[in-house]
């Protein structure tokens, strides 16, 4: 079996690529701009393979197919956000961001599709958001994860009669360097919504990550939302 995540170097990527490294037999390979930690990340097992690239460069594309080669779960997480009123935002700032949240994944799954298809069998996950809903100051991150939902339930309703998969996982408030990076008091904000009062860890979003792909044969289509009961007020 051969595992494909993009945006594999940290957070919710990197365990990930842990627990399929950890779970599974299969051979993972994984994206990231960060070439001193995806190598460093490849070195801890001979099953992992590091590719350096910026996928948000569609002529770098090809490239990664020809390194990987035919997958059997494709995991598209790597994203980015700059943030900030509407009003101030900058073309540059909206492009940057769609280009990387939406077209990305577009022009990966584009060419990995194929050989799914021919062997009809294999699961795409795409990596969401709850901002997907809309979210003050995120015009841009909100369009590129709720046109990622939109794109994978019209492809889970192409492809289906394939045998492949593709489903959302829609995070909610997460314990990454992101969200560390948020000022207190608007994390305290934000925990007052939360039912379980806590942000979810990395580990919980890749655990819901890896049964979609692996065990739950009978999912399609569906947009999963992780987020301790956020999305409920």
């Amino acid at each position: 079996m051969r595992v494909l995540v993009t945006g594999g170097t940290k957070g919710i990527g990197l365990k990930i690529v842990e627990k399929f490294l950890k779970e599974t037999q299969a051979e993972i390979h994984f994206t990231g701009r960060d070439v001193e930690s995806g190598d460093k990340i490849a070195q801890l097992d001979p099953r992992l393979k590091f590719h350096a690239i910026d996928t948000s460069i569609r002529e770098e594309i090809p490239r990664l197919y020809s390194e990987v080669g035919p997958v059997d779960i494709l995991i598209l997480n790597a994203g980015m956000c700059k943030d900030t009123l509407f009003l101030r935002m900058k073309d540059e700032d909206f492009d940057a961001v769609i280009k990387t949240n939406l077209y990305s994944p577009f022009w990966i799954t584009k060419a990995f599709i194929s050989d799914m298809l021919k062997k009809q069998s294999g699961s795409i996950i795409y990596l969401s958001s709850v901002s997907a809903r809309g979210n003050a100051g995120q015009a841009n991150y909100a369009a590129s994860k709720a046109g990622l939902e939109g794109m994978a339930k019209s492809l889970a309703l192409e492809i289906g009669k394939r045998n492949v998969r593709v489903n959302v996982v829609r995070p909610g408030f997460t314990d990454t360097k992101m969200t560390k990076d948020l000022p207190d008091a608007l994390k305290q904000e934000i925990m007052k919504h939360i039912p379980l009062a806590r942000m979810a860890q990395p580990e919980e979003i890749a655990e819901v990550v890896y049964h979609l792909s692996m065990n739950f044969s009978y999912v399609n289509g569906q947009v999963v939302t992780v987020d301790g009961g956020l999305t409920l007020h």
